[in-house]
């Protein structure tokens, strides 16, 4: 009796799209060789701001992407994250200058937690009292503000240098700044550090992350090889594409890595 011979069927892989939110204007952001466009969603993608808005001045920002919505076979993307690029924080102090930094969470009036990380840079040496009196009132300037938008809204006002010209304005009254910039800004879920994301203190949700991220450092961890998700792409039909539509998308991280600095 003739065995019967098992096929496995093998569905056939395309190239899908991610497209930006309103605010970069529903562009290109990139594309994924897959098999169904639904696993696009959870996928994320990092790009320079330089590149969204075509103005050169803004290449020291990279602006990160998660795949949150997948329709008619194509990705939706929104902002997660706001981050400076190392180097042009080195340019940024200058001799005689004090780097006043900070890093702290805040909450949007829809409920989402954020990471901050301002960066203000004086005019001169700063007392260290004033630089303290500082840091306390750029805290409760930003989580003031953010307490009255919601995260679609926030967006906009720190990609616009908006959020940070306010608090340059506010600060100033208290020593004379050369720059106020903004690190990092990025969403951060607090369920996968063990809290509700209700109404949680501030401050008290920041030590308990703290103190999760120094318990997690001090336990062993086995080294693995991430699987490269666009390891299979070069074997797709040549395509003619910009190099905007030639982005990696990459799988969304178990859990958002605390940045300190």
């Amino acid at each position: 009796m003739k065995k019967k011979e098992l096929t496995k069927k093998v569905k056939k892989k395309r190239w899908y799209p991610v497209v930006a939110p309103r605010l970069f204007r529903e562009m290109l952001l990139g594309e994924s060789y897959l098999p169904d466009p639904a696993l696009l969603e959870g996928k994320f993608l990092t790009l320079n701001l330089m590149n969204l808005t075509g103005d050169a001045k803004r290449q020291n920002i990279n602006i990160g992407f998660i795949v949150d919505k997948v329709t008619d076979g194509k990705g939706f993307a929104k902002v997660i994250n706001y981050s400076m690029i190392p180097s042009s924080l080195k340019r940024i102090v200058r001799r005689g200058k004090d780097k006043v930094s900070d890093s702290f969470l805040a909450r949007t009036k829809d409920k989402v937690y954020v990471r901050l990380k301002p960066l203000l840079i004086t005019t001169s040496k700063t007392p260290k009292s004033v630089q303290q009196k500082m840091r306390a009132e750029t805290r409760k300037f930003i989580r003031a503000a953010l307490s009255e938008k919601n995260y679609d809204d926030l967006v906009p006002e720190i990609v616009g240098w908006r959020l940070q010209k306010s608090l340059k304005e506010t600060l100033t009254k208290i020593h004379p700044l050369r720059s106020v910039e903004l690190r990092y800004f990025g969403t951060v879920k607090l369920n996968l550090y063990g809290m509700d994301e209700e109404e949680v203190d501030l401050d008290k949700a920041e030590e308990k992350i703290v103190e999760k991220e120094i318990t997690k450092e001090e336990e062993p961890t086995q080294t693995e090889t991430a699987p490269d998700i666009d390891k299979e792409a070069p074997s797709a039909p040549e395509k003619e594409t910009s190099s905007e539509t030639q982005t990696p998308l990459q799988d969304t991280p178990q859990e958002e890595k605390l940045q300190t600095e």
